[in-house]
């Protein structure tokens, strides 16, 4: 069972909201053709929130734990 909560959910996106707005204020403050291997890392993060969220999604609400416990 999959012990997420909507409180998790919705902290979850802002989590991803972050870290995706972190990772592009870096790349993007970077002259052309120079890359950040911290947004690298920020990406791995945000993969792996953005497949808690869907994995949230996918599972049916009769198989998820009461009260966020795994």
């Amino acid at each position: 069972m999959t012990g997420y909560t909507v409180d998790d959910l919705e902290s979850g996106l802002r989590h991803l909201k972050d870290v995706l707005s972190v990772a592009c204020e870096i790349q993007f403050g970077q002259p052309a053709g120079e890359t950040d291997s911290r947004v690298d890392s920020l990406l791995w993060i945000a993969d792996s929130i953005a497949k808690a969220v869907h994995q949230y999604h996918i599972t049916p609400p009769s198989e998820r734990s009461e009260g966020g416990a795994a």
